[in-house]
């Protein structure tokens, strides 16, 4: 299965994103996959860049992932998660069930690949 296939969905939810050291919430999603996610924002960081992405769930959760900048066009650019903790996987995981129209397809895609990101 290539990243591609993954299922992606839109998402509300406001994302935080740290890059060289500044913090924003001005990141707006434009879609999320088990992999990564696209987003949009003013400044975006650089082709490369290591990023640290929090994608805030209300007041009790969030899902945190460090990611890097795979490509970038304008104000648009796309993240590939590198790292993620177990609790941040699992609530990944139910963002992506709830918002998607196949559920089940959600979760056999992460039985099929471990529940984990790429390194």
């Amino acid at each position: 299965m290539s990243k591609r296939d993954f299922t992606r969905v839109s998402i509300p939810n406001q994302v935080r994103v740290t890059a060289n050291g500044e913090s924003s919430l001005f990141h707006a999603p434009i879609n999320l996959s088990r992999e990564g996610m696209h987003l949009r924002s003013p400044n975006p960081p650089a082709k490369g860049d290591e990023v640290r992405i929090e994608i805030l769930l209300g007041d009790f959760y969030t899902v945190r992932a460090e990611a890097r900048v795979v490509w970038r066009e304008g104000d648009v650019w796309g993240a590939q998660f590198r790292r993620i903790d177990d609790l941040s996987l699992e609530l990944l995981k139910d963002l992506i069930r709830f918002h998607a129209m196949d559920s089940d397809k959600v979760e056999q895609e992460f039985e099929d690949h471990g529940g984990g990101t790429a390194a």
